[in-house]
């Protein structure tokens, strides 16, 4: 399987965008979401220096900077036109599956 260059760093970004943005999702109001915000940005760097302190995982910096780049791309997006694409989508299943 080929490798590609920073692919670790776009799955962290994409792990916690799509975390925080799912949250966002379901917790609406903005104070909750940017706490969720907060909280994903958070955990990325405490789980970054616990890394640090084993053997078999490595401490980066780059690793925060797209955990934090990742929660703020999903909050961002809790704030678009796609807020409430989850419970759309949720609503065209429930219909689906009562007609």
């Amino acid at each position: 399987m080929p490798s590609v260059e920073f692919g670790d760093k776009i799955g962290h970004l994409l792990a916690y965008g799509t975390l925080t943005g799912w949250f966002g999702q379901l917790y609406t109001r903005f104070r909750t979401q940017l706490w969720i915000f907060v909280g994903f940005c958070l955990m990325g760097v405490v789980l970054e220096y616990l890394q640090g302190l084993g053997p078999a995982r490595y401490f980066e910096y780059a690793d925060m900077a797209a955990n934090s780049t990742g929660a703020a791309l999903g909050w961002w997006l809790t704030r678009t036109w796609l807020a409430g694409a989850l419970l759309k989508f949720e609503n065209k299943l429930l219909w689906k599956s009562a007609g």
